[in-house]
């Protein structure tokens, strides 16, 4: 996702959106790396990975 962050500063004023989906169980692990590579859009979470 860290590639994905930065299409999205270089294209974020010409209108791109984007929603990343994390499928990680672990809620301590996934705020881990979130700490470590800040996302600078939308992020949601399926705990279920459907």
């Amino acid at each position: 996702m860290p590639a994905l962050a930065s299409v999205y500063e270089k294209y974020k004023d010409k209108g791109l959106q984007v929603l990343g989906v994390s499928v990680e169980e672990d809620e301590k692990k996934l705020a881990t790396w979130l700490g470590a590579h800040p996302m600078p859009f939308l992020l949601a979470r399926d705990r279920g990975a459907r």
